[in-house]
């Protein structure tokens, strides 16, 4: 499991999202992290969840007035980490797409 410390979403939809993130300190139970604000068409905005750090965390990102999107990419968060999780989301309100551009 790649280690990383921030998660990053480019907005290439039609819509407003906010970058978020889903975390689980035990593996099976998992809960939602607050994270960025508006992300517009054209945004790149990156977070460090505000989770423990050891936790298992993935994106999510709330479509406003839409569809969300969970990542099913899962890593493992430390505080402080120079890695980040780079993702791409395009589409409609109601037909958006989330892709995993890798880690820098």
């Amino acid at each position: 499991m790649e280690t990383i410390g921030k998660i990053s979403l480019h907005q290439q939809g039609a819509f407003v999202a906010k970058l978020q993130c889903r975390y689980s300190v035990d593996g099976t139970t998992w809960e939602h992290a607050d994270g960025s604000g508006d992300i517009l068409v054209g945004q790149t905005k990156a977070i460090e969840p505000n989770v423990p750090t050891g936790s298992k965390v993935s994106a999510y990102i709330f479509v406003v007035w839409g569809s969300d999107k969970t990542a099913n990419e899962i890593f493992l968060f430390e505080k402080g980490n120079s890695r980040t999780a780079n993702y791409t989301i395009t589409g409609t309100t109601l037909d958006s797409s989330l892709s995993f551009n890798g880690i820098s």
